[in-house]
C-alpha cells in the first residue's frame, strides 16, 4: 500500500526503512477495519523485513502505540512485545482517565458548571466506538470564560493543584492574559494525571470564533453515562483547525479524522467542508481531507480536489503539513519557535485574526502572570518579552555548545514555576466567578 498524492498519483516505492516502517503504521490508521485493510497491513509488514526498530520508532513518534498494536493483531500479526506491553498500559490509562472524565464533570455540574470534554477517552469513544482505542495522556475541559475561575477551584476540591503560575485574576492584566492563554493546567498529583482547564478552543479566539459550549448539542455515552459533545459537523471542524496549527504534525490527527469520515459519502463530505465556511476555517478543513486522499485514497469531491489549483496557500500548506509529518516531533513554544510556525498566517484570510497572531509576538503569558505592572506601564510587557526571549535564545545556543542545560518555559512545558504547595491560596478561590475584564489593546 502507498499513499497516494493530492493530485490522485501514487507514491514510488519506499526504500528507506523508516519510510517502510511509516507505510506500515498508515496501514494501522486507516479505519474501519476491513480484510482490505488486513491485506495492506500483512504487506507493509512483509516490506519492514522483520525489523521492528523503525516502526516502533514511528509509533512513538505519532503516539499511536494502542491502535498500532490491535490494528496488527487485527490482521493476524503478533505485535512486538514492547508494543503489546505499551498498549496495554495505554489501554488502562485510558480506562483510568476515562472514570476520572465522568468525576471531573459530575462534580462541575453539581456545582452548576456546563463543561464538556475534549479530545481524550470521549472521543475515542465517539470516533472509535472504544474509548481505549485513542492513546490519551491527560484531561481536557472546556467551560465558558464566565465558570472559568470556579471551575478552576472546584476542581482544586477533587485534589487537582494549579501546575504553573495563578493567572492574574484580580486586576487589568486578566483582559490580555484572557485572549493570549485559552487553558490553565491542572494536576492530581497522587493520581498522576493533568487536567487541562480551557475556557476557549483555540488561541487567537480569532481562529475559531463562535464555537463554543453552545454548540455542543451531541452525546456520547461513556461508561453508561451520556456525555456532551460537538455534533459530528462541528467535531470536523474543531479537529480539523486544532491539527492545523501544527501543520498535521501526528498520524494520529490524521487516524482520527479518517475515522470521522468512516462511513460519509463525498457528497456529505463536501456539505461538511461548506459547514465550516460558517466558522471562516474551510482551508484548514481542506487540508485535513486533502491529506487523507493521499494517504489512504479518501473519496472527495472534485470541488475539494481542486482546491489547491485555485489556493496557492493551500497548496503550499499541503506540502508543509507533509514535510511536518515526516519529519521529527516539535514541541511547542511561544516566541523562539514564531517564525517556524510563520504558516499560522494562512489559516485564514481575516485582518482581525493575523492582527491577533501579531499581538501574541508582542506579549506573553507568562510574564503577564509573574510580572505584575500597572496599567500605564503596561507597554513595558513588550521589553520584557524580548529580553526573556533573548535569554532563552542564549540559553540554547549555550545548550548546542555543551555549556549549559536547555531552558524551558515553566507555562509552555507543562512545569511548575514553583513547587506546589498543596494548599489553597486565599487569593487564588475566594472568588468563584470571572472578573470583569478591561478593555485592552495591543497596541495601547
Amino acid at each position: 500500500m502507498q499513499p497516494a498524492t493530492h493530485e490522485g498519483m501514487t507514491a514510488p516505492i519506499a526504500t528507506d526503512p523508516s519510510e517502510r516502517a511509516f507505510l506500515l503504521l498508515v496501514a494501522c490508521a486507516d479505519w474501519p477495519p476491513s480484510e482490505g485493510r488486513d491485506a495492506e497491513i500483512r504487506e507493509a509488514h512483509a516490506a519492514i523485513g522483520g525489523d521492528w526498530n523503525p516502526f516502533l520508532a514511528e509509533v512513538r513518534r505519532h503516539h499511536m502505540t494502542i491502535l498500532a498494536a490491535e490494528s496488527l493483531r487485527h490482521a493476524g500479526i503478533e505485535p512486538p512485545e514492547a508494543l503489546a506491553h505499551a498498549a496495554e498500559l495505554g489501554r488502562m490509562r485510558a480506562l483510568k482517565l476515562s472514570g476520572e472524565t465522568i468525576r471531573a464533570t459530575e462534580a462541575l455540574a453539581q456545582a452548576g458548571i456546563a463543561a464538556i470534554t475534549l479530545k481524550g477517552s470521549l472521543l475515542s469513544q465517539a470516533l472509535y466506538g472504544d474509548p481505549t482505542l485513542r492513546r490519551s495522556t491527560d484531561l481536557d475541559l472546556l467551560v465558558a470564560w464566565g465558570d472559568f475561575r470556579a471551575a478552576r477551584c472546584r476542581l482544586e476540591e477533587l485534589g487537582y493543584r494549579l501546575h504553573g503560575n495563578e493567572p492574574p485574576w484580580d486586576d487589568w492584566r486578566i483582559g490580555p492574559w484572557r485572549r493570549m492563554a485559552k487553558d490553565v493546567t491542572l494536576v492530581h498529583e497522587q493520581k498522576r494525571i493533568a487536567l487541562e482547564l480551557h475556557h476557549r478552543l483555540k488561541s487567537p479566539d480569532e481562529l475559531l470564533p463562535g464555537l463554543g459550549l453552545a454548540q455542543a448539542t451531541g452525546s456520547v455515552t461513556l461508561a453508561d453515562k451520556p456525555q456532551a459533545t460537538f455534533p459530528a459537523e462541528d467535531l470536523f471542524v474543531y479537529l480539523c483547525t486544532h491539527a492545523a496549527t501544527s501543520l498535521w504534525d501526528r498520524l494520529k490527527w490524521l487516524a482520527d479524522l479518517r475515522a470521522l469520515l468512516a462511513d460519509k459519502t463525498p457528497q456529505e463530505i463536501e456539505e461538511y467542508q461548506a459547514h465550516s465556511a460558517i466558522y471562516g476555517v474551510e482551508r484548514c478543513t481542506a487540508l485535513g481531507l486533502l491529506l487523507c486522499q493521499r494517504l489512504w485514497g479518501q473519496g472527495l469531491p472534485k470541488s475539494i480536489v481542486e482546491l489547491p489549483e485555485s489556493d496557492p496557500l493551500l497548496a503550499s500548506l499541503i506540502d508543509a503539513s507533509w514535510q511536518r509529518l515526516r519529519g521529527p516531533e516539535r514541541h511547542h513554544s511561544s516566541f523562539a519557535n514564531s517564525f517556524q510556525r510563520r504558516h499560522l498566517v494562512h489559516l485564514r484570510d481575516d485582518p482581525a485574526y493575523r492582527r491577533a497572531l501579531s499581538a501574541e509576538l508582542l506579549y506573553d503569558r507568562e510574564i503577564l502572570e509573574r510580572f505584575k505592572l500597572p496599567y500605564a506601564l503596561r507597554g513595558l510587557y513588550s521589553i520584557l518579552r524580548i529580553g526573556v526571549f533573548l535569554k532563552r535564545k542564549l540559553g540554547l545556543i549555550r545548550h548546542a555548545l555543551g555549556t549549559g542545560s536547555r531552558p524551558q518555559s515553566s507555562i509552555r512545558q507543562n512545569r511548575p514555576a514553583s513547587k506546589p504547595s498543596g494548599r489553597r491560596s486565599p487569593r487564588d478561590c475566594s472568588a468563584a466567578t470571572s472578573p470583569k475584564i478591561i478593555v485592552w489593546s495591543p497596541a495601547g
